[in-house]
């Protein structure tokens, strides 16, 4: 699990969270589960779906590996605000090196 809290750095032009800032959250969240699992582990393919608006003052990022294969592994990323409402939902395939 990772955490950040939301400032007015990571506000875009219309006051919402930057997109990006969410997916930095969650390909840490997945970085950080794949190369615990098997080190070194490089990001092959990753996709995120942003679901709503955080509403709460801080997102959190809880990894959790679907398959833990010989050379590559899938893992998702669920995003939430510190109000338990769903914020996104990402998808990263790690290859082991």
């Amino acid at each position: 699990m990772c955490s950040m809290p939301l400032t007015e750095n990571h506000r875009n032009a219309n006051g919402g969270v930057m997109g990006g800032a969410m997916f930095m959250l969650a390909d840490f969240a997945f970085a950080t589960l794949a190369n615990n699992l098997h080190r070194p582990t490089v990001a092959q393919q990753v996709s995120i779906n942003f679901l709503n608006v955080p509403k709460g003052g801080r997102l959190i990022a809880r990894a959790a590996c679907k398959k833990n294969g010989r050379s590559s592994m899938v893992v998702n990323v669920d995003v939430t605000d510190d109000t338990g409402r769903d914020i996104a939902q990402f998808v990263g395939t790690g290859f082991k090196l």
